[in-house]
């Protein structure tokens, strides 16, 4: 019984925790963050993102932080919002 039960359950974890990793955050210039499925693609001077909901947006491509966006994908993984404590 244990047997069986252990493959569902791995499944069912790794459904619920699967689409937080493979999120990606756009940040903007004015310190805004965008939570998106894939990273954006670029079109003429468009930014296209698919949000984490499947809708589809864009905005200006010079509203994003590039060097920002890289690292706080870099040292955030998935969709968290890193959250500065106190010393």
């Amino acid at each position: 019984m244990v047997k069986r039960l252990f493959p569902v359950l791995a499944f069912l974890a790794l459904s619920l925790v699967a689409p937080s990793l493979l999120a990606n955050v756009i940040k903007l210039k004015d310190s805004s963050l965008i939570f998106a499925r894939a990273p954006y693609t670029v079109k003429g001077k468009r930014a296209i993102i698919t949000l984490e909901n499947g809708a589809i947006t864009q905005i200006d491509e010079e509203k994003i932080d590039v060097p920002g966006t890289v690292k706080y994908n870099k040292d955030n993984f998935g969709n968290v919002v890193a959250i500065d404590t106190p010393e």
